[in-house]
């Protein structure tokens, strides 16, 4: 915030909500008061803190040295919570198998079960009308006949 502007103009020129403005000068203020040194490398440390990943990679590369032994998530879950390495969810394991699915990797191929298709049960047809067609009632006698 601007030295000599009050919250609520300066929530204005940033255009957020006064309260959201008053919450971040709340957030980032020191012992010694607002100080925007101090603000910026406050941000600057939580958005670092906020992109650590959750699983560290010894444990992805455990999982998928047991999806290769056909364990099955459900499974390397169950025992890395015996082993104390990691709480990781079996969900978590689907998820990032199926985003190496995405990226081209052939985990998924070392799953017991195949990813279950789901059924559309959408029944309007979203194609709109076809250009240029003919009706059923202008068509050629030849064609009912056979």
């Amino acid at each position: 915030m601007k030295a000599g502007q009050n919250q609520t103009r300066s929530a204005v020129i940033s255009r957020c909500h006064k309260s959201t403005s008053a919450r971040e000068v709340r957030r980032n203020r020191g012992a010694r008061g607002d100080r925007p040194k101090q603000a910026d490398q406050l941000a600057r440390a939580r958005k670092l803190a906020a992109h650590q990943p959750r699983i560290e990679p010894e444990t992805w590369a455990r999982v998928e040295s047991r999806l290769r032994q056909e364990w099955s998530p459900a499974q390397i879950t169950g025992r890395l919570k015996l082993e104390r390495q990691s709480t990781l969810s079996h969900q978590h394991s689907y998820q990032h198998i199926y985003a190496d699915k995405r990226q081209g990797g052939t985990l998924h191929r070392s799953l017991r079960c195949r990813e279950q298709r789901r059924k559309r049960y959408r029944s309007d047809d979203r194609r709109g009308p076809l250009p240029n067609r003919i009706s059923l009632d202008e068509r050629p006698a030849i064609v009912d006949s056979t």
